[in-house]
């Protein structure tokens, strides 16, 4: 059977970097997966996919050796076996919440004695070898999410349960039901406090610890604290901003009558800002170059969305006056952040 490489990459002592999916087509799946993440993850809760999408991503990120992983809807042991039958070499399963919700994960990822998956690996035997059934409760993993005060209540129950491989944390879910608010790589204590107490319980239960983040130096903070496997940003968030930033780039050296209305950054029309007021808000401190004004207020979207006030304090407000039209702007930008128009991932 194909080496699971996440378990190989455990077994060393490393943590696995896992990208998220949730474009619905085989050929961006294909793009991520020859970016050398150790795992892709195809998100089929809050991602638009579907069955079918999800079938063809999978075989568009065997060309490469990058792991396939899939977020089923919820717990429903059809569709886990379904994804497993397609070629998943991990489920990451949300909202289990007890000892009862973990037994019935692991019995849908485990042929009997073991467990109750029924037996048809349809493509799983294409993408792994012949040998599948041999091998595949061994070297499939079954991550349990662990998002609400519920499943925090019952962490010793759910992780005691055997055939549980790893614990996979979704702040935005837990810090809503810690009364905190709802984002990506958490400051605010209750959340953090809860995110040590499930490291610490997995580790003394010999479960592997991962969790989702919004940025690459949150997740190396994460594998310093001991988590095995970080998920970082998504093919919609990583082309959102990289496209955003090549038209900023532009739109910036251009003159205001080559923009046409309703394209590119939403913000700036709405706004009608003109090379005076981008002049205005390059002078007061925000850099030396039009790319570096929209990277930074890309970057500030992004801590303004995570509550991360010190990265915004220092990316926005030096040498910006309360009130000019740069605060102004980027309150817009945020605005549009929040309503959903721009940068938003879902763990």
């Amino acid at each position: 059977m194909r080496e699971n490489r996440i378990r190989s990459l455990w077994a060393r002592g490393e943590a696995a970097v896992n990208g998220w999916l949730a474009i619905p087509n085989a050929f961006s799946a294909e793009t991520m997966a020859h970016a050398g993440w150790d795992s892709l993850t195809i998100d089929m809760q809050h991602g638009v996919v579907d069955y079918q999408a999800a079938v063809t991503m999978l075989a568009a990120i065997s060309t490469t050796e990058t792991m396939p992983v899939v977020r089923v809807p919820w717990l429903d042991p059809g569709i886990i076996m379904k994804m497993l039958d397609a070629g998943a070499y991990g489920i990451i399963c949300p909202m289990v919440n007890t000892r009862a919700d973990a037994e019935k994960l692991v019995a849908a990822m485990r042929y009997p004695p073991q467990g109750n998956r029924s037996f048809g690996p349809i493509r799983a035997l294409l993408y792994a070898g012949a040998d599948y059934a041999s091998h595949a409760d061994e070297s499939v993993i079954a991550f349990a999410m662990i998002e609400t005060r519920q499943a925090l209540d019952n962490l010793d129950e759910i992780l005691s349960v055997e055939g549980l491989d790893a614990v996979y944390i979704g702040p935005a879910d837990l810090s809503l039901a810690l009364g905190c608010t709802p984002r990506f790589d958490q400051e605010e204590k209750p959340v953090v406090e809860a995110i040590d107490l499930v490291l610490a319980k997995a580790r003394e239960h010999g479960v592997v610890p991962a969790i989702h983040n919004g940025t690459p130096e949150y997740a190396l903070r994460m594998v310093e604290k001991g988590f095995r496997l970080v998920t970082v940003a998504s093919d919609a968030r990583l082309m959102a901003v990289g496209a955003q930033g090549v038209v900023g780039t532009m739109r910036g050296g251009l003159p205001r009558e080559a923009a046409k209305p309703g394209y590119g950054m939403p913000y700036l029309d709405e706004l009608s800002l003109d090379s005076e007021r981008m002049g205005a808000l390059h002078t007061e401190g925000l850099g030396d170059s039009w790319a570096n004004i929209y990277l930074r207020i890309a970057q500030a979207i992004d801590a303004k969305m995570r509550g991360d006030q010190a990265t915004l304090d220092s990316l926005i407000y030096p040498g910006i006056k309360a009130g000019t039209d740069g605060v102004r702007w980027l309150e817009n930008c945020v605005r549009s952040a929040n309503a959903g128009s721009v940068w938003v991932d879902f763990e």
